[in-house]
């Protein structure tokens, strides 16, 4: 099942994976961000190596996250490349940092393709909270 993704270097990496149920939690899992990337192995296998720990999250919160960055920035097709560059962006809390540096952005007069380009180049931008640290 992981082997097209890098399976050895995913479990020496992160030993917990061989704790997972493999038809109830690691193979939904995988097959989310197979779909959510078109199917594209390789970069499946990338994310997975970036942030092994993105298997230990409920595909209900990747879905989550995933459809709050479409809802809000209108990225449905370039959505994958987001996470691919940064895949931290599952863990980051969409109240507290997400929509409050997405807002920022659209309220700078960025549209959603200035806005996906922007994030792919400083994805950090929506690391540390807005609030506090940017006066706006």
């Amino acid at each position: 099942m992981l082997n097209r993704f890098g399976g050895v270097d995913l479990i020496e990496r992160h030993s917990p994976i061989l704790n997972f149920d493999m038809d109830g939690q690691l193979i939904p899992r995988v097959q989310f961000l197979l779909e959510l990337s078109g199917g594209d192995d390789d970069a499946t296998g990338t994310v997975m190596r970036k942030l092994p720990a993105i298997l230990k999250y409920l595909v209900e919160h990747l879905e989550s996250h995933v459809e709050f960055l479409r809802s809000f920035t209108g990225l449905i097709e370039k959505m994958y490349r987001i996470i691919l560059v940064f895949p931290n962006i599952v863990s980051a809390s969409k109240e507290r940092k997400l929509h409050p540096g997405i807002s920022f952005l659209k309220e700078c007069g960025m549209n959603s393709n200035e806005i996906f380009k922007f994030l792919t180049k400083a994805l950090l931008f929506l690391g540390p909270s807005l609030q506090g640290n940017i006066a706006y």
